[in-house]
Parts: C-alpha cells; sequence; structure tokens
C-alpha cells in the first residue's frame, strides 16, 4: 500500500473537519444544549482552522470527554462521541 502524499493527507483533513462542524452545527441548533458543550462547539471550526495540530486536536477530545460524563448529556452524548472519533481520526492523519 503506498503512503499518501501531503496534498491527499490536506484533502482527506479538510473533509474530516468538514464533517466535524456540521456534527457540531447540528448540535448547535438545539438551544437546550449545556453552555460547557456549547462554547467548545462554537469555537471548534475556528480551533481547527487556524491551529490544525496534533495538540489543539487532542486538546479538543479532552474537553469534550469531559463534558461527556455529564448528567445532562445524555441525549447529546452519541453525537458528541461520533465528533470525538471523527477528531481521533483527524489527529491520526496529523502524525
Amino acid at each position: 500500500m503506498s503512503k499518501l502524499t501531503k496534498k491527499e493527507k490536506d484533502k482527506i483533513n479538510e473533509e474530516i473537519i468538514k464533517q466535524i462542524v456540521e456534527e457540531a452545527n447540528f448540535l448547535l441548533e438545539d438551544k437546550s444544549i449545556p453552555r460547557n458543550i456549547t462554547n467548545i462547539l462554537s469555537n471548534i471550526e475556528k480551533r481547527l482552522k487556524t491551529n490544525l495540530n496534533v495538540v489543539e486536536v487532542s486538546t479538543i477530545v479532552y474537553e469534550l470527554e469531559e463534558t461527556t460524563n455529564s448528567v445532562n448529556m445524555t441525549e447529546y452524548r452519541s453525537v458528541v462521541w461520533s465528533i470525538i472519533s471523527k477528531l481521533e481520526g483527524l489527529k491520526e492523519n496529523l502524525k
């Protein structure tokens, strides 16, 4: 199997970021989402596009994982875990 070029990796990363942003925006449409989640999700696109590196992605993952332990996260947990999964894939592509 051949190794991906930087251009190919960048294209894949752009697609993953697009999917993450779409899911984040989907959650943000629900005004009953806890504020701590809203704060993370509302800045996710900016953070990924201005500072795309393993450390930043890991920080976002950590912040989201912390929120999934909250009692008032029950109905949003699966979407947040989906975002976390995509972020983990993005992180692997950045290595």
